[in-house]
């Protein structure tokens, strides 16, 4: 939806030609399979690189939770920046 939105709001000749080649659903669900795809794989290089793991989660839980929404946010902007938004 966040693919469909921004092409529709800042690319409207993409979005309108997509829409009329009934292309437009099939290349959001594209988008949205390399977005999870490019997510999940930097999280766990994120967490291997800062050393998260079960242990520190059984350990510190509080510690864990920082660091893994910190992971998160920072995935969340590189996927938004590098494929979701991009043309």
């Amino acid at each position: 939806m966040l693919r469909e939105s921004f092409l529709k709001n800042n690319h409207k000749g993409i979005y309108t030609g997509k829409l009329l080649a009934d292309t437009l659903k099939e290349h959001c669900l594209d988008i949205q399979v390399q977005a999870e795809n490019m997510a999940e794989r930097l999280a766990k290089q994120l967490m291997a690189v800062e050393g998260i793991s079960e242990d520190l989660k059984s350990y510190n839980q509080m510690k864990w939770v920082r660091r893994m929404n910190s992971i998160r946010n920072r995935v969340d902007e590189v996927v938004l920046t590098e494929v979701v938004y991009k043309i």
